[in-house]
């Protein structure tokens, strides 16, 4: 998806800041600092346009390395950041988790909707009829998260944490699925997501060490987020845009799917996002 296309959608979620919220609770719950951003370095891994990264410039961040392997995506971020001077506090680099090379360690490390992506072979999977083959892509996409895992808590400082937002759920992601894939596959990649999110469990929670010497404890909440857009036309618009195949819906196929949530509507139209937050943390043996 293009860049321009992502930020074009994006800009009408969570208006109210709730994920964000959540990731402050977590964060403040789980790091051994007296002030949450005061003097906090952040590594934000699939950063894309800047959603995520531009909240946390808001906050009292002292750096972030904002990473991504789109070139895109990353020179929108990088002048969004030169056009509101505040690339003294944030660098977008393109690369991936794997490759990306730091000078220091992290007070925290989020995955902001991209954990899923790392590694992803979910597709292949769906439709490889090869059990042979099948089980090579699920071990080898399992390789490339626990790789991206084991990087991510090398730089780590010793108190830092791991945060993991995913959409498992919500009225919005499945409007997308149903005009996308169909009936038949309309929460193809809500599967994805959730699949992932068990991979993630499965890694943390392995009896073998991650990391030689170090434990990690793992915990989820789940929030509900919304997409809220003021007329039916900026929803139609949003929801075409945030498709891959957005020139080939028509305007008659998104009103028939948001046909089925009117009655939720008030004075706005508000479609649901459920996002799992998995924190990760060092425990101490």
């Amino acid at each position: 998806m293009a860049a321009n296309q992502y930020d074009s959608w994006c800009q009408y979620y969570d208006p109210n800041g709730i994920e964000m919220e959540e990731i402050k609770k977590c964060a403040q719950k789980n790091c051994d600092k007296n002030s949450l951003w005061d003097n906090t370095r952040i590594l934000e891994i699939g950063c894309g346009t800047g959603r995520f990264t531009k909240l946390m410039l808001k906050e009292k961040v002292k750096w972030i390395d904002a990473i991504d392997p789109s070139e895109e995506r990353v020179a929108s971020l990088n002048a969004y950041l030169a056009r509101n001077n505040i690339n003294n506090r944030c660098c977008a680099v393109v690369t991936t988790i794997e490759d990306f090379q730091s000078d220091g360690e992290y007070d925290i490390i989020v995955f902001s909707w991209s954990w899923a992506f790392i590694g992803d072979r979910y597709e292949e999977i769906l439709y490889e009829s090869r059990q042979n083959k099948k089980d090579r892509l699920i071990a080898d996409s399992r390789i490339q998260k626990e790789n991206a895992i084991k990087k991510s808590l090398k730089l780590l400082k010793p108190n830092g944490i791991i945060i993991s937002t995913m959409v498992e759920n919500g009225e919005f992601e499945k409007i997308r699925g149903k005009l996308y894939y169909g009936t038949e596959h309309s929460c193809r990649e809500l599967d994805r997501n959730i699949e992932a999110n068990e991979t993630l469990r499965s890694i943390i929670s392995s009896k073998k060490s991650i990391l030689k010497n170090r434990q990690y404890s793992i915990s989820e909440t789940k929030i509900e987020t919304a997409f809220v857009f003021k007329t039916i036309d900026i929803a139609q618009q949003a929801i075409s845009l945030s498709l891959p195949n957005f020139d080939k819906i028509t305007d008659n196929d998104i009103l028939n799917c948001l046909a089925g949530f009117k009655k939720s509507w008030t004075e706005k139209i508000e479609l649901s996002d459920i996002v799992c937050c998995i924190c990760i943390k060092p425990t101490h043996n």
